[in-house]
């Protein structure tokens, strides 16, 4: 190895991304329960799908910790064709991705 190696990071993104976030929780610029249509105004029209075709309103908005714990719900986007049917439709529609 060398110091001008390169190596693919792809699913090593998201502690990196995890990493930058909580230097700026650290730092007071963010805070986990902050809704991420603040930042991201897409999030803001999102639902919950509840079963081919239908959707219905979030209780709550998602969050910045949901985005963190991989709990608010979010897919592969379509363009990356891993997203299929009715789910690749809905993210096409809210141009989220």
């Amino acid at each position: 190895m060398t110091h001008d190696t390169i190596f693919s990071v792809a699913s090593c993104t998201k502690p990196v991304t995890c990493t930058g976030l909580m230097l700026l929780y650290d730092a007071g610029r963010v805070m986990l329960d902050e809704p991420v249509e603040k930042y991201i105004p897409g999030f803001a029209s999102g639902g919950v799908f509840v079963h081919e075709g239908t959707t219905k309103p979030c209780v709550r908005p998602c969050t910045i910790r949901d985005l963190l714990s991989h709990t608010a719900g979010l897919t592969y986007d379509s363009g990356m064709g891993l997203a299929k049917g009715f789910i690749a439709e809905l993210y096409d529609k809210t141009g989220l991705f």
